[in-house]
């Protein structure tokens, strides 16, 4: 049997291919590029049975075909691989009229029986009015009442091209229109804009982007991504006897508890309201929020999707299993956290470069004072950290004097924050001894969750007994205990330069920038000497071999050996450029929106600034060929010219 999958470049038709292992699999893609990583996908995907079969067959038309996968723009090379298929599934949501023009395409293709899954959506039933009045056994809209579905009406379109679809059922061909909950899941889920958002900005509440009145209080119908996959190939393999079937998890969750439990996995655990400024806003940049409007609730006992029996993945819904789906959502939009050390002796540069890569990549600059500041300025800490914030206040005019405990206490306190849990950072000079690098990212055993696999799943594991026998209470949103190990640095960069050059920058710092930076005679001695015994490679329990052997990263050291080596592309910029960015360079949504903005108007800003520069002055550039030949650049104001 062969199967056509409309858009292998999504998430639902890539899982849905992926559960597809005894049918071949072809199918069409968004972009030309894709071909060669979609056809080696589906090949590695096929079983060893169904490899053994084909290579058996007598029938050309049972052998595979050459080419499995076509573009989507391509309705030529598209038609002719449709009519070559047994089953076709296509998506209403993403192609409406694509659909209808596939359907009859694909009546016209091979004799035998075939069967056509359209996948649309229960966003078809967004109007439909719960009984009244209402019975008392009533648990929410049963898929045999279909055809009493009402839908608003920008979804109008939606409930047409179903009619469509079930209209051409007839002998021979078989039609199913799914309708699935808002699905989760994967990149491309329903609920990004709330995901990301939650991600990015960590401590701030996550917005309830609730449109009327009632702060959240609808109920979502909803599905993962992996489920829904599940249940459309069983579908496709062995079609149920009817024609509709609603896809929903087990859940009745209210938005408000989605974005809440979200919150307390990625974010700052708290919630607010939106206002109607934002809520209009909304409404034309995330076209997803008009969805999440929804309030609706379905009964699927006893229906076809039961009859499948799949096996599930995130049955009692997205709450319930909160972890894995955000775990899930860092995998797929590759969210890696950037988590940086800058490490050198005196005077070497580390702050400059720490503030460059925060600056590049959008990261948070840890220094001790950095650290305060924020300390001191954050609302709502618990005991303990009142108890430090009241330490940190006797040292904030001389950070240098805060003993050791204190500082690595304070600095693991924001190591551990939702900021550079999820987004990473770069410590700039920190830590400077393997003590202290174990004091900062070290967890005690007993401090470490005995169920770390919670939060790090692997994908397609059904959830733990415990977990079924809870209700959907803040139990389920807590994030686990933080691990050993927790956020500890991926990349460390480790700068040196000749002792006279640094000597040389010690020495042209004021009195008092000396003592306040911990730069005078004896303090840039005990550093500088602290700095060569733990980077001694001879030392093998010093802090590079610790990083590189303990902690298994691998470790950029730069020797620089004059101040002309700063500026050096090949010496000192490209080299970290392809450090920080090996694997990739990260993506953390960034730059926003906002940010685009700002830096346009900074740079329309400086373009003013040199527009009257150019009015008010003469810019000469002079080129003597005396011996040696040298060059002279003057700036004259035009009003002396005048004179």
């Amino acid at each position: 049997m062969r199967v056509f999958v409309s858009n292998l470049s999504s998430a639902l038709g890539a899982e849905i291919a992926k559960q597809i292992k005894d049918c071949e699999v072809v199918g069409a893609i968004e972009h030309l590029k894709q071909t060669q990583s979609t056809k080696k996908r589906l090949l590695e995907n096929r079983s060893p049975e169904l490899v053994e079969t084909e290579s058996s067959a007598v029938d050309p038309n049972d052998a595979f075909v050459e080419n499995p996968v076509v573009v989507y723009s391509d309705k030529h090379n598209v038609g002719l691989l449709l009519k070559r298929c047994d089953v076709a599934i296509y998506s209403i949501l993403d192609d409406p009229d694509g659909v209808v023009e596939a359907l009859k395409t694909f009546d016209d293709g091979n004799s035998g029986d075939k069967l056509f899954i359209a996948i649309s959506s229960v966003l078809t039933w967004a109007k439909t009015p719960v009984p009244a009045p209402r019975p008392e056994d009533w648990n929410g809209h049963r898929e045999d009442t279909f055809k009493t579905r009402k839908p608003a009406r920008k979804y109008a379109e939606y409930k047409a091209v179903e009619t469509q679809v079930l209209s051409a059922r007839r002998e021979g061909l078989t039609t199913l229109v799914i309708a699935p909950g808002l699905i989760y899941g994967g990149a491309q889920s329903s609920l990004h804009a709330i995901l990301r958002n939650a991600w990015l900005h960590p401590e701030e509440d996550v917005v309830v982007p609730s449109l009327s009145n009632g702060k959240g209080a609808n109920v979502l119908p909803m599905i993962s991504v992996y489920d829904l996959a599940r249940v459309v190939a069983k579908a496709a393999v062995a079609a149920p006897s009817t024609s509709y079937l609603i896809a929903v998890d087990k859940s009745h969750t209210s938005l408000r508890d989605v974005c809440s439990a979200i919150s307390k996995t990625l974010g700052s655990g708290g919630v607010r309201d939106v206002d109607a400024a934002e809520a209009e806003e909304m409404l034309v940049l995330e076209k997803s929020m008009a969805h999440l409007q929804l309030d609706l609730r379905f009964d699927t006992s006893g229906g076809a999707m039961d009859a499948l029996e799949i096996e599930w993945t995130h049955e009692l819904g997205l709450v319930a299993n909160i972890a894995r789906v955000a775990d899930d959502y860092i995998k797929c939009m590759d969210l890696r956290p950037l988590r940086a050390v800058v490490l050198g002796p005196p005077q070497v540069g580390k702050s400059h470069l720490s503030a460059f890569l925060a600056k590049t990549y959008y990261l948070p600059h840890l220094t001790p004072s950095s650290v305060a500041a924020d300390l001191l300025t954050t609302a709502n800490l618990d005991d303990h950290l009142v108890g430090l914030r009241e330490e940190v206040k006797k040292f904030r005019l001389n950070l240098k004097d805060l003993p050791e405990a204190l500082l690595t206490e304070l600095i693991r306190w924001k190591l551990t924050s939702p900021v550079c849990r999820n987004q990473g950072y770069v410590l700039d000079g920190l830590p400077v001894s393997v003590e202290q690098a174990r004091a900062l990212y070290f967890v005690a055993p007993s401090a470490a969750s005995s169920d770390d696999e919670s939060k790090h799943p692997d994908d397609g594991n059904t959830p733990d007994e415990e977990g079924k026998q809870r209700d959907e209470s803040d139990d389920h949103q807590k994030p686990p205990p933080p691990s050993a190990n927790l956020n500890a640095p991926n990349r460390v960069v480790v700068l040196d330069a000749v002792r006279s050059l640094l000597e040389h920058r010690a020495q042209a710092l004021s009195q008092e920038d000396a003592d306040k930076s911990g730069n005078t005679d004896i303090e840039f001695t005990r550093r500088y000497d602290l700095f060569k015994r733990e980077t001694n490679p001879a030392n093998q329990s010093g802090l590079v071999a610790y990083f590189e052997r303990d902690q298994a990263v691998e470790v950029l050291e730069l020797e620089l050996d004059s101040e002309e080596m700063y500026t050096s592309k090949k010496h000192f910029v490209d080299p970290i450029a392809k450090y920080m960015e090996q694997g990739g360079k990260p993506y953390n949504f960034h730059p926003t929106p906002d940010e685009v903005d700002a830096a346009k108007k900074e740079l329309d800003a400086q373009l003013v600034l040199w527009s009257f520069f150019l009015k008010k002055y003469i810019y000469l550039d002079t080129f003597c060929e005396s011996s040696p030949p040298h060059r002279s650049i003057y700036i004259i104001p035009k009003s002396f010219c005048m004179h």
